[in-house]
């Protein structure tokens, strides 16, 4: 190993240093990389939050009414967001007014997003199957300025799409895999119990579709729930319309109505500044 470093360092480093753009765009990869295994390395310090703790058998589904898709992107226009940056932020403020309407403020909500890892445009594989990977997202649920909280989720999305998090988990999960079940199932616990909610987005049919010849008049979704994790929130798209599909345990939200309210609310107000 010894006699192989110098041609590591010709190979692979000593260009990078002797071209300062390369050198501080690898000096960036190796601190994107490090803050990457230090959240995986469950170096998420987040806090504890009223969504958070036992839950109960009992589940339930609700799910916002829908805005049109173009009007969500004509709100995010301006600043240069996607559908998905703005309905992230409505998820956000709505959980932020939701905890500070019972009296438990909290500064981040972490939430888990799966990440898609086909390339865009890729056609589906004939045995279809999912590809994605996992990342945390910091919620600013603690930051009471709209323009900014706005701006703080655009960020983190914006980090998510640059970052390699979601391939390293596809990987992890892949090895996770081939251990006993036991260990397996500790080792999602630990993983999703740093967080408080999974977010998914979910693209679907642009145009309207038929089913035995009868139009399907809207689409509703539920992302998954695993572990220790009482809720889920799926932004689904279908035929130009945009809504959420909120899957909540009843112990954890008993009001679950007022949740959804909340996201109505703020869902709806993306609606109303396009306009």
């Amino acid at each position: 190993m010894r006699g192989r470093l110098p041609v590591i360092w010709a190979r692979y480093c000593a260009p990078a240093l002797a071209d300062p753009r390369k050198a501080a765009g690898l000096a960036g990869l190796a601190r994107a990389d490090a803050a990457m295994l230090g959240k995986l390395g469950f170096g998420l310090a987040a806090g504890r939050n009223l969504l958070q703790g036992p839950l109960a058998p009992g589940k339930q589904r609700a799910w916002t009414r829908p805005v049109p898709v173009a009007a969500v992107k004509a709100a995010g226009a301006a600043t240069g967001s996607t559908v998905n940056d703005l309905m992230m932020t409505a998820i956000t403020s709505a959980l932020r007014r939701y905890l500070l309407e019972h009296g438990a403020p909290a500064e981040e909500v972490i939430v888990i997003v799966p990440v898609d890892l086909r390339p865009a445009g890729a056609s589906l594989p004939a045995r279809l199957g999912n590809q994605f990977g996992l990342a945390f997202v910091r919620l600013p649920t603690g930051e009471s300025d709209p323009g900014r909280r706005r701006a703080r989720v655009k960020a983190q999305m914006d980090q998510v799409k640059s970052s390699r998090e979601g391939v390293f988990v596809y990987t992890m999960l892949q090895w996770m895999g081939q251990l006993p079940a036991a260990v397996q199932h500790a080792w999602a616990d630990a993983f999703a119990g740093q967080a408080t909610a999974i977010v998914t987005n979910v693209i679907g049919p642009r145009y309207r579709v038929q089913l035995a010849g009868t139009p399907v008049a809207g689409m509703a979704g539920w992302v998954p729930v695993t572990g220790p994790l009482g809720l889920g929130l799926s932004i689904i798209s279908y035929a130009g319309q945009l809504s959420v599909g909120l899957a909540s345990d009843a112990r954890l939200l008993p009001d679950h109505d007022r949740l959804l309210g909340l996201l109505d609310e703020e869902v709806g107000a993306l609606h109303t500044s396009a306009a």
